[in-house]
């Protein structure tokens, strides 16, 4: 695949499974999904 094609279909780690109603619920806007975000979400290198 190239270009950005090669990101649009989900991995076993990356897809949703039971959980596609709860992300589809979420907000679009990138300062909402930061509230939501931060203290929750913590990156495997901290």
């Amino acid at each position: 695949m190239e270009g950005v094609d090669r990101w649009i279909p989900h991995s076993l780690m990356t897809h949703p499974g039971g959980h596609s109603k709860a992300i589809a619920a979420l907000p679009i806007e990138v300062g909402a999904l930061i509230k939501i975000i931060q203290g929750v979400l913590v990156h495997s290198d901290w």
